[in-house]
């Protein structure tokens, strides 16, 4: 018999075992004939004992296979022992849906959106783990990107097009805004707020963090908003010259920044551009 196979017996083995004692306390929990409360503290202490063995077993697995059940008994413990301090379930609930993102993201990189497909199954997880640890940062980027995934999804589908052509290069920048004949109004404005409202969180968390800084940035020049994009550019611009002197003495580190810096300041012209022609255009003559 393979491990896996094995392994995978070992771990039904236990569920049956959990059921019946899920079942039992259920019982007396219910009806006080069936146990006394010595009887009924006994059961679940076992169960707890029960639950722990299982969520061990599964986070040293390969596979999510079994990630969900133990994310339930986790669940189900935290309930059954609300005066535990060592946060033991708290903190495996975590990591196994850490796990699981990971599986469905392909990637331990912020930038995972490329090339995802499991969009919804993304979004539940990202979730879960927010209201688990509402002051993980990471967290709310990843749901700032789950949707500015899902409106460069409707803005192909609405224009038609694919492999970057709804998009121009700001040349120089290394960023990239959207074409100026599509409407902005087009777009579900809740999706907009939504993603907003997800890198702004992040920022909250840390406002120094220059990846949460960029991405807020990087999303604003791409839907062509100009005046939030050129305010948030002088944001970024400041954290990456501050974070430019504190690596002076770090060759690889500060060039990549000096590198950053130049793309930046490229940026804030273009943007500055962008928005004394539109107000050239649009204010009245007098």
């Amino acid at each position: 018999m393979m491990k896996e196979e094995l392994e995978q017996q070992q771990i039904k083995g236990i569920e049956s075992v959990i059921q019946a004692y899920e079942n039992i306390i259920s019982m007396i929990s219910k009806d006080s004939s069936f146990g006394t409360e010595k009887d009924l503290k006994n059961y679940i202490d076992n169960l707890i004992d029960l639950y722990t063995k299982y969520i061990n077993h599964v986070i040293e697995e390969d596979s999510i296979q079994n990630h969900e059940n133990a994310i339930s008994y986790c669940e189900k413990a935290i309930e059954l022992d609300k005066n535990r301090q060592d946060r033991f379930f708290e903190n495996s609930k975590e990591k196994l849906l850490n796990r699981m993102l990971k599986v469905f993201t392909h990637s331990d990189d912020i930038d995972f959106f490329k090339d995802f497909y499991e969009i919804n199954d993304i979004e539940v997880i990202i979730d879960r783990l927010i209201r688990l640890n509402p002051q993980k940062q990471y967290y709310h980027i990843v749901k700032g990107d789950i949707y500015k995934f899902k409106i460069d999804e409707f803005i192909e589908k609405y224009l038609g097009h694919s492999n970057g052509y709804n998009y121009r290069s700001v040349a120089g920048s290394g960023y990239i805004e959207i074409d100026e004949k599509f409407s902005m109004s087009r777009i579900p404005k809740k999706m907009i707020e939504m993603a907003l409202d997800s890198y702004n969180t992040a920022i909250s968390i840390d406002s120094c963090d220059f990846t949460a800084n960029k991405k807020k940035l990087t999303f604003l020049v791409n839907l062509g908003m100009h005046q939030e994009a050129l305010e948030q550019c002088i944001v970024t611009l400041r954290l990456c010259k501050k974070f430019k002197e504190l690596t002076i003495n770090n060759h690889d580190t500060n060039c990549d920044l000096t590198n950053e810096l130049n793309k930046l300041s490229t940026l804030e012209r273009h943007l500055l551009y962008k928005i004394s022609d539109f107000y050239s255009k649009n204010l009245p003559l007098e």
